[in-house]
């Protein structure tokens, strides 16, 4: 009667009792997006984060921003200028997160492709994020 009765209630009050919530916590989307400012701060101020399948280096210098556009509540397609060329703008992926730390990463480099063509290998970008990169690249590309 132990074994069968009493032996599992035990084991499911000890597990509830000794549980821990390990479900993701909800990102806060209160936080307010980007300024202009605000993101040439950190392209100038800061690098890119170096993954292990990066083959590129960081080119230029950005000097300034001539637009920006959100995407998906936290990823910016930034077209800046460098220091290589005044006249010419180049596309960089930045990303605003929204866990409270209000912290900004610099995704890619001014004008430098995605790991993939059309996925972002881990990084977590929005296919459509992607796919206005990379029609951003391929505009460069053409002028």
């Amino acid at each position: 009667m132990l074994v069968l009765v009493v032996a599992p209630g035990a084991g499911w009050l000890l597990y509830n009792h000794n549980r821990i919530d390990i479900s993701p916590s909800q990102p806060d989307i209160q936080v307010q997006p980007a300024s202009k400012n605000e993101l040439l701060k950190i392209l100038t101020s800061q690098h890119k984060e170096s993954h292990f399948f990066d083959t590129t280096d960081a080119t230029a210098t950005v000097t300034g921003i001539s637009s920006y556009k959100l995407y998906d509540h936290w990823w910016y397609l930034v077209n800046v200028t460098t220091t290589d060329s005044a006249s010419e703008t180049f596309p960089v992926l930045l990303v605003k997160f929204y866990d409270g730390s209000n912290s900004i990463r610099i995704v890619t480099n001014p004008n430098e492709p995605l790991p993939h063509q059309n996925i972002s290998d881990s990084l977590g970008i929005p296919y459509d994020v992607i796919d206005a990169y990379n029609k951003a690249l391929a505009e460069v590309e053409y002028r």
